[in-house]
């Protein structure tokens, strides 16, 4: 990526709630999974549940949801970056990014046989301390680490208007 055209991450308003229902819907089909998600709508409603877009300049790049599973305990449930952004840094760029703006305990996970997932979250998350050696549970492995307090926690913007891009 160029300065330019730097990555940010922003926190979905509820009226962009269909931009990232069809942002999911491609991520579930890419990974040949059910493309139906009932927790989707959560998102807006629970405590503890963020949505977030990716932009690279004015294009969405992608989404993460997030959600905290207890006191502390961070999980990102979702994670799609698209295709054109990957391997380019904006993954990696977006999954910092909400390390820093939820410190404290983390917990994620690939989609059991996504090697290139495996790979990512692998390299995504090895420069944190303690970072503990992924667990496979039903096939997906799952990668436990903290995110401390001054690792630059940011609060992130609320999306203002997103591009019609996907």
């Amino acid at each position: 990526m160029t300065p330019d055209h730097l990555l940010t991450v922003e926190r979905v308003a509820r009226e962009h709630h269909d931009l990232v229902a069809a942002l999911l819907y491609r991520y579930l089909s890419e990974l040949g999974a059910s493309t139906d998600y009932p927790y989707l709508h959560l998102y807006w409603q629970e405590a503890g549940r963020t949505p977030y877009l990716f932009r690279v300049g004015d294009n969405v790049a992608g989404f993460a949801l997030v959600r905290n599973i207890e006191r502390g305990l961070h999980e990102i449930a979702e994670f799609w970056v698209e295709p054109r952004y990957r391997r380019r840094g904006a993954g990696r760029a977006a999954a910092l990014a909400l390390f820093q703006a939820h410190p404290g305990e983390w917990s994620v996970a690939s989609y059991p046989g996504n090697v290139g997932a495996e790979l990512f979250w692998r390299n995504a998350t090895a420069g944190f301390r303690p970072h503990i050696a992924p667990s496979h549970d039903r096939g997906a492995s799952v990668y436990r680490f903290r995110s401390p307090a001054d690792a630059g926690n940011t609060l992130l913007p609320e999306s203002a208007s997103p591009s019609a891009e996907r």
